[in-house]
């Protein structure tokens, strides 16, 4: 994985490994998403089917079906916080680690990238819904979030 994606796949439960733009995440003992530019994504998916095709393994294309923000400032854990069940706090979800949860009754995927700066992943069906519910819930820290990453 690391000579055609750029990064092996994270080894250890929740954790993320990065290569420029681009990140492995681990869902799950034998589920793993690979996140990368949208004007790489299909000529990824080309070479990883071919380059892998001798061995077990299911690679589904979902880059219409995800939204990406980048949120980063030094209230974001806590902005996070209000809608998310994960213990959130500094000294617990450390750079490095992401989850599986649920923001506001969204199933979301929260990386740690450093102390204050994650990216959270939703379907894009439901990204208005969770843009809208961050800027409401930054509003008492002066915050906009910016849109989605393309």
């Amino acid at each position: 994985m690391s000579r055609h994606f750029g990064t092996a796949l994270p080894q250890e439960a929740n954790r993320f490994s990065v290569s420029g733009d681009r990140r492995a995440l681990w869902l799950g003992p034998d589920e793993s998403l690979l996140v990368c530019a949208d004007q790489d994504a299909a000529e990824l998916h080309r070479t990883l089917c071919t380059q892998l095709k001798d061995q077990h393994f299911q690679l589904t294309l979902l880059s219409d079906a995800l939204a990406v923000y980048e949120l980063n400032g030094p209230y974001v854990r806590e902005i996070l916080a209000k809608g998310c069940a994960l213990d959130l706090h500094v000294s617990v979800f450390l750079p490095g680690q992401c989850a599986q949860s649920s923001l506001e009754r969204v199933s979301v995927t929260l990386m740690c990238e450093v102390e204050n700066r994650f990216r959270l992943i939703c379907r894009t069906s439901f990204a208005d819904y969770v843009e809208t519910w961050l800027k409401d819930a930054a509003i008492e820290y002066g915050y906009s979030v910016s849109n989605r990453l393309k």
